[in-house]
């Protein structure tokens, strides 16, 4: 039995950009297919426009803010595994 994957995809400009909408896509296809079990939280900034256009079954929506808590933590990891 394979345990079940949870990934976040941060960091993406947003579907206006047809570029990034494109790897957004091709990232959750990609990974659903060699992962077979996974899925995934897209976090927006652009959360009314993302989460509508880019409706895919697997795919749950969060809205984020430069300000979010997300934010700080994933800084302060990111500090401190360059320190060590």
């Amino acid at each position: 039995m394979r345990k079940e994957r949870h990934v976040w995809l941060v960091g993406n400009a947003g579907f206006y950009n047809r570029g990034c909408e494109a790897i957004h896509r091709a990232t959750v296809d990609l990974l659903t297919k060699e992962l077979d079990s996974c899925h995934f939280t897209a976090w927006s900034r652009d959360y009314a426009r993302d989460s509508a256009q880019g409706k895919q079954p697997s795919v749950r929506w969060q809205p984020y803010h430069r300000s979010d808590w997300l934010w700080k933590r994933l800084g302060a990891l990111s500090r401190s595994r360059k320190e060590h």
